[in-house]
């Protein structure tokens, strides 16, 4: 550990001196003896010590209190006061530079010190406390843009259903002539999806599919198709390369979920490494490596993020562009960019933070501009009882609009089908959906009369389909009332967007909107021939 650096602001020469020796007989490291209070700040801006011992009488138009006031305010470095006054007009006078210590002279070796480090310890505490109120602040905001996005995404979701679903249905009777204008916006409709998708990610607060996750394997796995992906779209050449300790250990979490953090990060670093001037020199290069740390109890690591326990460290390094500390301040806000470039702007880093957030670790940035930049992910590592716990109980399978395409017409079917949604539209675009498929659809006309339908009709219906536009309970009151008339009934829930199927248990799927067409008819046929 290296030596503290003290500066001594001292008029009278044999006091400074012996001050000094006093110092570094303790192994304190001296690196100004001043005399004046102009030079002290002009030189702790020079030096930026650890600590200054400042006398109040000081020769010069600048006594000891106007400089350490300076100080204090233009550099943040603690200032602990000498003098041989104790009168309180003095003392008042001092009390406005905020000083970490006073001393009396003659004061003693061991006085000195036990003041010096007292003062050190004081200011690391309230750098700290600085840093985490900062960090507080950041949360909060994050939690308020969440809130606002992941609201809002949900109601665009429901609405963008709507959308998709009149599409699918105007395109299975589509001219040849209409076709590539219904195909353009079926195309942008799904691309707004994986939008909302992401900012409804974002906010997440539901129980993830966890399991123990082997991340070298994810790693080696996302490097490989990064390789793969960014080579076809590079204007550099750019080497990736993975560094992974021995026997990395298992962390808890859901292994998609990770390797869309790894995509993000290393596509970011791409991106940093592509804002870089073409003419420049410096081979691209991009650095994933990961390893076990261990955080002791009461150490106070990284800005004090980090509870007690064994982490495993994720880094992805790149030798890009870099960014200024005003940059790093907003990274993981949605739609910030890094760059000036439209690929940069998005929800790529603010999606990692909301995954790694959800899986109880947390991300830190250091960069410099031109030079490059490394963001951690740190993970807790999976418990030797976590590895014991019971299997879950089975949950509905969660469906989302990310399969293989598949024919429609190979999913048909003549069987009737009940929906119980809570919003006109909602129930003509999905009944239309399967009827022009063969199905005979049952529509109530509101969520109670869809209930009293199938209490009359239960042993006749395949399927129940309950679509309901407000994220709230009533789809679990209601999937309760179908299963208390049938218990082996068939129920499919259709959702503006889940990570959990969870509430949902005793459903056969949950169908995440939007969905198209095929996805609707799969499901539903796998439900029924189950």
């Amino acid at each position: 550990m290296s030596a503290k650096r003290i500066m001594v602001v001292e008029d009278e020469g044999i006091v400074a001196l012996d001050i000094q020796s006093k110092l570094e007989a303790k192994g304190y490291e001296v690196p100004a003896v001043l005399a004046t209070g102009e030079d002290a700040v002009d030189r702790a801006g020079e030096l930026l010590p650890d600590l200054v011992l400042m006398d109040i009488q000081l020769a010069g138009e600048m006594d000891g209190t106007q400089a350490a006031e300076q100080i204090h305010e233009l550099y943040d470095i603690p200032v602990v006061y000498l003098t041989a006054f104790s009168d309180d007009r003095t003392l008042n006078r001092a009390k406005n530079a905020e000083p970490f210590g006073y001393m009396l002279k003659p004061f003693e070796e061991k006085k000195l010190h036990t003041t010096i480090e007292i003062a050190l310890y004081k200011h690391q505490i309230d750098k700290e406390k600085e840093q985490l109120k900062a960090q507080l602040g950041q949360a909060r905001k994050m939690e308020a843009i969440g809130r606002l996005t992941a609201g809002m995404a949900f109601h665009f979701t429901n609405m963008l259903q709507g959308i998709q679903g009149n599409i699918d249905l105007a395109l299975l009777q589509a001219s040849d002539e209409l076709r590539p204008f219904l195909d353009a916006a079926d195309y942008d409709s799904q691309r707004i999806a994986q939008m909302l998708k992401q900012l409804l990610v974002f906010y997440q607060r539901e129980n993830v599919e966890h399991q123990a996750v082997d991340l070298s394997a994810v790693i080696n796995d996302v490097a490989a198709m990064c390789r793969d992906v960014f080579a076809r779209n590079q204007r550099r050449s750019l080497d990736i390369s993975v560094e992974l300790a021995d026997e990395l250990p298992n962390v808890r979490g859901d292994v998609g979920q990770f390797r869309q953090c790894i995509s993000n990060l290393c596509t970011n670093a791409r991106d940093a490494i592509e804002a870089l001037p073409a003419d420049h020199q410096r081979a691209s290069l991009i650095s994933i490596s990961a390893k076990a740390v261990d955080f002791a109890q009461g150490a106070r690591q990284l800005n004090g993020q980090a509870a007690p326990g064994q982490y495993v460290q994720l880094s992805v390094t790149d030798n890009g562009i870099g960014m200024d500390a005003d940059t790093q301040e907003h990274l993981f806000e949605p739609f910030y960019s890094s760059s000036s470039h439209d690929h940069g702007k998005g929800l790529g880093l603010a999606t990692v933070y909301s995954i790694i957030r959800e899986h109880q670790g947390w991300l830190d940035c250091s960069s410099t501009p031109d030079e490059g930049t490394t963001i951690s992910a740190y993970l807790p590592i999976l418990s030797e009882v976590e590895m014991d716990e019971p299997a879950a109980i089975v949950k509905p399978e969660i469906i989302t609009s990310e399969e293989a395409l598949f024919e429609t017409d190979t999913l048909r079917g003549s069987e009737k089908v009940l929906i119980i949604a809570d919003v006109d539209r909602s129930r003509k675009v999905i009944s239309e959906m399967l009827e022009y498929h063969g199905y005979e659809a049952l529509v109530g006309l509101d969520v109670r009369d869809g209930l009293n339908l199938f209490e009359l009709a239960h042993q006749d219906v395949a399927l129940v389909i309950i679509d309901l536009s407000q994220p709230d309970n009533s789809s679990r009151e209601i999937l309760a009332q179908i299963l208390s008339i049938q218990a082996e009934a068939r129920v499919l829930i259709t959702t503006g967007y889940t990570q959990d199927s969870t509430p949902w248990i005793g459903a056969r799927a949950v169908l995440n909107k939007p969905f198209k067409t095929r996805h609707l008819l799969r499901t539903a046929r796998r439900i029924i021939s189950d």
